[in-house]
Order: structure tokens, then sequence, then C-alpha cells
């Protein structure tokens, strides 16, 4: 989904503010736990490229025996 920064400021706003009914426009949604709206918060971030997404990287050795 295409969030925007204003649906990001309103679940922002209701996680600081301790209520878990955020209303999107003319949507209202009602999540089940605060680590629920943290999660879709870290989603909204990633995608509005506020937040970097994490790579991992591997590397492989040698000692040059193979």
């Amino acid at each position: 989904m295409a969030w925007t920064s204003e649906q990001l400021i309103a679940l922002e706003t209701a996680i600081a503010q301790g209520i878990r009914t955020v209303r999107y426009g003319d949507k209202e949604v009602t999540y089940q736990t605060l680590d629920q709206m943290r999660a879709l918060r870290r989603e909204m971030r990633t995608e509005l490229g506020l937040d970097p997404v994490m790579k991992k990287y591997f590397h492989k050795h040698s000692k040059g025996l193979e």
C-alpha cells in the first residue's frame, strides 16, 4: 500500500497519545496492540524512505587452499 506522510503523522500522534484508534481521512482503524502500531509505523517509514532498509552481507573467507 502507498502510505502518505499525513497517515504516518496520524499514526505517530496516536502512538504518542496512547490511542489505539486512528483516523485516516474518511477511514477509522482500531489496532489491537501498541506493537502492531509500531510495526506499521516502521513499514510506513521504510516505504516513505524515512528509514533505511537494513541489508545483510555475508563474507566468505578462504586461506587460498581450495
